[in-house]
């Protein structure tokens, strides 16, 4: 079973929606040691105190930006306006919390903490001052941030008080563990950490379109590649003790949580009912929407593809065309105003537009080959009955010497040469008797296919049901098609809006040449 969870809209922080993804066998009771802010003590989670009113009138004493970090770790300690700690769980140290609410109680407590990166750095001082450790024992495991569990090491006054063994695999098996980072915003430049560039223009800063930036980044969503995309985990899968014999499974977990893209959990059973993982799953699903989130069951292979002699042939993915010769002017091909090995790059760009246009976002694919990246793109819909999949050139293991290519050896390969399954699949819907219909810019478009799984017990809105799938659908194809010139009308606005920008980058220059 394939759980996919994504974010409503929503302001709560990202990190409390990690605790609700946490295996059913860790049941927590978290006493209510801190205050915090205010968003936190409206929002209290099961197993917390509720603070009595002497408590919450306590006014907050900020930490000087100067503090030591034993006047941190004492600061956190406070029995009011302190962090909110774990305890009461025997094979956890006291004084356990998590990473992501350390940072947020930073922001809140300290001057001059104004940004979460700027809390991580002091959480990582705190980390390598040997103040704080993971809850493994491990004192190598460095400070993430998101539902990550530390806990503040004991003076010697508390020799007494629980050690863990310090071994990372044992507690990684018990306990689920999630980075959270921020939104990709589909490749546009919105990180505070990203490094500003005084004296040039750089337009993914301003509203212009990806597709059509000067400094593109079709690989934006490769920045998680670089540790492993899943870990696994035991789980026990009888949380209420009702099976008269030992029943447990494995989850497999995605590493990463960004706010803009699906979460993807994998719950994999031998030895356990239908019953029992009902309800673990039901348990799940209604603890995600108290925490804004929309949990829906997915297939193990959404889009049905041919990859081998099992696949589905009744659970076929629909071939959607995409009409460029609309946009074409002149015979001219696209991109023309740009690099031309920058072409491939920016078709891919733009059919992510239209999917992000039509309510998507996008869904991590774990490569087959470690080596590389993934060159097939998947989005799910915001109602979770819909998948998408965009392929774009070629792997991107691709050297930057083998991107120099000419424009017509680029396209031959990605339409010709040693086809996937998904455009052989597209080959079938296109090829015909004619000459014309083997042309490779009818074979550009997208693979849509329904979440058969997502019943009405899932469903957060009953409103949701075939016939709204079926108009999105029909909408989606006018649009590709074309119709009633919306397609052209979307490219021409994406230009009208690139030139306003560059406009007034050039006014801003003027005026500062003048000054």
């Amino acid at each position: 079973m394939l759980v996919a969870c994504f974010q409503n809209t929503s302001g709560r922080s990202s990190e409390r929606h990690m605790s609700s993804l946490r295996s059913g066998s860790k049941v927590m009771d978290r006493n209510r040691s801190s205050q915090g802010s205010q968003e936190s003590t409206s929002e209290l989670k099961e197993g917390h105190e509720t603070p009595s009113e002497e408590s919450t009138s306590v006014p907050i004493t900020l930490l000087k930006p100067n503090a030591t970090p034993a006047e941190i770790v004492e600061a956190m300690k406070h029995p009011t306006a302190g962090l909110c700690f774990i305890n009461l769980q025997q094979n956890l140290p006291n004084l356990t919390f998590v990473t992501g609410e350390a940072v947020n109680w930073l922001t809140t407590h300290m001057e001059g903490v104004l940004t979460v990166e700027k809390g991580v750095q002091i959480m990582q001082t705190l980390h390598k001052e040997q103040l704080i450790c993971h809850c493994s024992g491990d004192v190598s495991r460095p400070f993430v941030y998101g539902f990550y569990l530390f806990y503040l090491v004991p003076t010697e006054k508390d020799k007494d008080a629980y050690q863990p063994c310090g071994d990372l695999q044992i507690f990684e098996n018990e306990w689920m563990e999630v980075e959270v980072k921020p939104a990709l915003n589909w490749g546009l430049l919105m990180t505070p950490a990203h490094p500003q560039v005084p004296n040039s223009y750089s337009d993914r800063g301003s509203g212009v379109p990806h597709f059509l930036c000067e400094d593109i980044d079709a690989e934006y969503s490769d920045c998680d590649y670089n540790g492993p995309m899943y870990n696994r985990m035991r789980l026990e899968t009888d949380v209420q003790g009702k099976s008269d014999r030992v029943e447990w499974g494995h989850a497999r977990y995605q590493t990463v949580f960004r706010p803009d893209q699906a979460y993807e959990l994998v719950v994999e059973w031998l030895t356990s009912s239908g019953s029992i993982i009902y309800e673990l799953l039901a348990g799940w699903h209604r603890k995600a929407q108290a925490c804004n989130l929309q949990m829906i069951p997915i297939p193990h292979d959404p889009l049905a593809l041919p990859y081998s002699n099992k696949s589905d042939p009744l659970r076929g993915p629909i071939f959607v065309p995409l009409n460029l010769r609309c946009l074409e002017q002149n015979n001219d091909k696209l991109f023309k105003e740009f690099r031309m090995e920058t072409y491939v790059e920016r078709l891919f760009l733009f059919q992510e537009a239209i999917v992000q246009r039509f309510g998507f976002i996008p869904c991590q694919v774990e490569p087959a080959n470690k080596t590389c990246a993934s060159h097939e793109h998947q989005y799910i819909h915001a109602t979770g009955t819909i998948f998408i999949l965009v392929s774009s050139a070629a792997p991107k293991v691709r050297s930057r010497v083998n991107m120099s290519l000419s424009y017509a050896r680029r396209y031959s390969i990605h339409a010709d040469v040693v086809p996937s399954p998904h455009e052989e699949y597209i080959t079938r819907h296109v090829s015909g008797k004619n000459k014309d219909d083997y042309d490779n810019s009818r074979k550009m478009g997208f693979l849509w296919c329904w979440n058969h799984l997502l019943s009405k017990r899932w469903r957060t809105n009953q409103a949701v049901d075939s016939n709204l799938q079926l108009k999105i659908l029909k909408d989606f194809r006018d649009f590709c098609n074309n119709a009633e010139d919306r397609l052209r009308t979307f490219w021409l606005d994406s230009w009208m809006a690139k030139a306003k920008e560059s406009s007034s980058s050039y006014n801003i220059a003027n005026s500062r040449s003048s000054s």
